[in-house]
């Protein structure tokens, strides 16, 4: 059975599912073709812009991969858990002051249904702290939960 996240109006409580995997920000060279390589979920997010493509991946997507993208490894991903309007406001606010309140510098992706919030895997600990002290819950979500 998939699980299906709650809607929300936001009431100030949040579950969070925190990915088992370790992520990866990537920056493709130029001259790559990224047809050739499609990293696939629980995370997978391309932007392009015009200082090229970035891509958000599983670390283990990257394996075998240097030659062809500039990376950054030991990321960690909360994923909120609830499918939200796009009037919704604050969700993002109030995960951001957190981290900052704390010094733990984010990375923030958004779908169109949820948001996603990274940080580097030594703030991971103290990360998780922070989201609890203020009422939120964490949970490890691994391939076999999902």
């Amino acid at each position: 059975m998939t699980h299906q996240p709650p809607h929300y109006p936001y009431n100030g409580r949040m579950n969070l599912n925190l990915f088992a995997e370790a992520i990866a920000i990537c920056k493709l060279r130029k001259g790559f073709d990224p047809s050739t390589w499609q990293p696939q979920a629980p995370l997978y997010a391309s932007i392009v812009d015009p200082h090229g493509r970035t891509l958000i991946c599983l670390e283990s997507a990257t394996l075998g991969k240097a030659a062809d993208i500039l990376s950054q490894t030991s990321w960690r991903c909360f994923q909120i858990d609830a499918v939200m309007d796009f009037d919704t406001v604050g969700i993002m606010a109030e995960f951001s002051s957190l981290l900052a309140k704390a010094d733990i510098p984010l990375m923030a992706v958004c779908s169109f249904e949820t948001d996603y919030l990274l940080v580097q895997d030594q703030h991971l600990e103290n990360s998780m702290r922070v989201f609890r002290a203020a009422g939120h819950q964490v949970q490890i979500q691994t391939a076999e939960s999902r």
